[in-house]
């Protein structure tokens, strides 16, 4: 037999191949279920799928400074204080978690109702934070 003829037969797989973006939003979908918090950095494609999801919260951390940035430093840090006190009473306590989440729902609520404009203006006469 002439080696230049000679042909190779290799065994067909018999296991699939492994879906690493199925396993991570199989594995996202379980935290999330779980009532875990997750951290995700711009571009991640779970971010992408979180937003679509109906009922699911997604904060934003830049708009949350972005607002506080807009508003007068004494409202800003009231209202610090009242999401503090909101993230106290949550079960499991005042968490970071808790804290970030319960400023995104004063903000986003205040959004909702027209009153974010009126607690970034400067009715008392205090500088912004950006004017400073």
């Amino acid at each position: 037999m002439n080696s230049a003829t000679a042909t190779a037969t290799m065994a067909r797989p018999t296991a699939q191949v492994f879906d690493f973006n199925r396993a991570a939003l199989d594995a996202y979908k379980r935290r999330q279920a779980a009532g875990k918090t997750e951290v995700m950095l711009p571009g991640n494609p779970l971010l992408e799928y979180a937003k679509a999801q109906p009922g699911e919260v997604v904060i934003s951390i830049d708009w949350i400074e972005e607002q506080l940035g807009l508003m007068p430093e004494d409202k800003a840090d009231a209202l610090g204080d009242i999401a503090s006190d909101l993230a106290s009473r949550v079960p499991g306590g005042a968490t970071p978690a808790a804290f970030i989440r319960a400023l995104h729902v004063l903000l986003r609520e205040a959004e909702r109702l027209d009153l974010l404009k009126v607690w970034q203006s400067d009715n008392a006469g205090a500088p912004a934070r950006g004017d400073v």
